[in-house]
């Protein structure tokens, strides 16, 4: 098959191009690469980059920390939107990689335009797979972030010192895309990628924390709940915000192939990993 993949530059992109030539797949980026097809979220959608592929995998988040970050939101829904009623027209099986961000019940902007970007790709038949943090390559945006916070002598706000976070390695993800492609995919359903091992926030930020002991000052749940209300209700994509649990099916069986986290990257081997990149290893 020949694969189209957005977003190939990032990370998860380079693990899926190199996962899929290894299942003998040739692969095509879609981006603002030199070697890559035109595409470009913030642009309208040319046909001519579908032509002869068999299939995309779309990973592409538009992240500008110059415009306003709902700004930034709508022009994702938007362009996936174009690319998944292009790829319907054309009989292009798709593949969607959403985030876990979308599963929360007090969902973020971002949670909630990964949420609209789901509901888009179930409206044209296509399978869209949440990934909760992402490693096994480099440090991802949010994990270095929360590396920042972690050289802080006291971090705040948390909910609780023991919210919990999902997490995926790199490969199972690209393996899942892949194969969901492989497998002809395309049901209008929602399956969760993440590890049933989840680590807690304090886990996370000791393995990441500079030599001095960091403190975590837990708010009231009841004031961030109703803080996060507001954003959420407030929001410029709260009238287009959908239940993530009714699109969720985490059924094998639906979906064709087998999404059950693999053993050997479970939280253990997600912490290990994490301490590589602590400020005490690199201080």
């Amino acid at each position: 098959m020949k694969i189209g993949v957005t977003g190939i530059s990032s990370q998860v992109g380079q693990a899926v191009r190199a996962h899929a030539i290894a299942e003998g797949h040739a692969v095509e980026g879609l981006g603002r690469g030199l070697e890559q097809r035109p595409f470009d979220v913030r642009q309208p959608l040319d046909l001519k980059v579908l032509f002869d592929l068999d299939a995309v995998i779309h990973l592409a988040w538009f992240r500008d920390p110059s415009m306003p970050h709902d700004s930034t939101l709508d022009v994702n829904v938007v362009a996936s939107r174009s690319l998944f009623l292009a790829c319907a027209d054309l009989g292009i099986p798709l593949v969607f990689l959403s985030s876990s961000s979308a599963s929360q019940p007090m969902k973020s902007r971002y949670g909630a335009a990964k949420v609209a970007v789901e509901a888009a790709a179930a409206e044209s038949g296509f399978v869209s797979l949440r990934a909760g943090l992402i490693w096994g390559g480099g440090l991802s945006p949010i994990l270095r972030a929360l590396r920042t916070l972690a050289t802080l002598p006291v971090v705040l706000p948390l909910p609780t010192p023991e919210m919990t976070l999902d997490h995926n390695h790199q490969s199972h993800v690209a393996c899942s895309l892949v194969s969901a492609i492989e497998k002809s995919v395309k049901n209008g359903k929602v399956s969760s990628l993440a590890s049933p091992e989840f680590v807690s926030s304090t886990e996370v930020l000791e393995a990441l924390r500079f030599p001095r002991r960091t403190l975590q000052i837990p708010v009231p749940g009841r004031f961030v709940a109703k803080t996060a209300r507001i954003v959420r209700d407030r929001g410029p994509l709260a009238a287009s915000r959908l239940d993530s649990v009714a699109l969720l099916d985490t059924s094998a069986d639906d979906l064709s192939f087998d999404p059950h986290y693999p053993e050997g990257w479970g939280r253990e081997q997600f912490l290990d990993w994490l301490n590589t990149f602590g400020c005490k290893k690199s201080a």
